[in-house]
């Protein structure tokens, strides 16, 4: 198991999901708790990945952007990079 401090660089992607969710559950009152009970996932896999730095699988990706109210992975990911 790698230790948080030396968890390798993720990808601009990877940040930029994150910073969208972080601003999405702050404006919303939500944590990350609230995506890993919506990813069925622990706390632990969901604060890594909520604050960018381990990457979602593209299927929880799907489940977060249908969740968030997006037609298709595409959808969100171009609103993502886009902002």
């Amino acid at each position: 198991m790698v230790r948080y401090g030396e968890l390798p660089e993720t990808t601009q992607t990877t940040k930029d999901i994150s910073a969208y969710l972080i601003n999405y559950l702050d404006n919303n009152r939500l944590t990350a708790q609230d995506v890993a009970n919506l990813l069925d996932r622990s706390q632990s896999y969901a604060y890594l990945r909520v604050h960018g730095k381990k990457s979602f699988t593209i299927d929880d990706i799907q489940i977060i952007a249908n969740w968030l109210g997006f037609l298709s992975v595409r959808d969100f990911i171009n609103a993502v990079t886009a902002s």
